[in-house]
C-alpha cells in the first residue's frame, strides 16, 4: 500500500538536497506523478516516472512516464539512456493509474476466454496450463492464473 503523504514528504526532503536540474525519477506507482509534486519547485516538477519491468535483469523493457511539465530535452535523454547505457527498449507512456503490464494482460485474459470457448474446453482444463514456469531459482507466471484471478475479479 502506497501514502502520498510520505511520497510528497520524501520528495520534500530530496528536493532540499538536490542541485536544481538533477533528474529525479519515481517509481510508477498508483498514485500519480503530479500529485506526489505538489508543493515542489516548477524545476523539480519537470520529473518523470519509471518502471523496470521484473525479472530487470532479464526483461528489456523500460517504461518511462511523463508528467505534463516533462521536456522535450528530457524525454529524448531519458529514451536514449534507456536504449544506450541500460541496454532497455524503452517505452514513451503517458500516465494513467497502472502498469502497462495489466492493459495487455487483460487482452490475454480476453483472447484466453475466446480460445477456452472455442475449443470446448472448461476452467478445470485450462488451469493447469497456466501454471508457473520456474527458471532455475526465478519463478515466471505465464499468463497469471487467467481463470483463477478472474474467478475472484469477475
Amino acid at each position: 500500500m502506497e501514502y502520498l503523504d510520505i511520497k510528497k514528504f520524501l520528495f520534500e526532503k530530496v528536493e532540499f538536497y538536490r542541485k536544481a536540474g538533477t533528474l529525479i525519477s519515481s517509481n510508477i506507482s498508483e498514485i500519480p506523478i503530479h500529485l506526489m509534486t505538489v508543493g515542489r519547485s516548477e524545476d523539480f516538477r519537470k520529473n518523470y516516472g519509471t518502471h523496470f519491468f521484473n525479472l530487470p535483469r532479464y526483461l528489456k523493457i523500460l517504461k518511462i512516464l511523463l508528467t505534463t511539465k516533462t521536456t522535450p530535452q528530457i524525454i529524448r535523454f531519458l529514451m536514449d539512456y534507456g536504449s544506450r547505457f541500460l541496454g532497455k527498449t524503452t517505452i514513451l507512456c503517458k500516465y494513467t493509474p497502472d502498469f502497462i503490464v495489466n492493459h495487455i494482460r487483460l487482452l490475454s485474459i480476453i483472447n484466453l476466454f475466446h480460445t477456452t470457448k472455442d475449443l470446448g474446453l472448461s476452467v478445470e482444463e485450462v488451469d493447469p496450463s497456466t501454471n508457473p514456469i520456474h527458471w532455475t531459482t526465478h519463478i515466471v507466471y505465464l499468463p497469471y492464473h487467467e481463470y483463477h484471478w478472474s474467478r475472484y475479479l469477475g
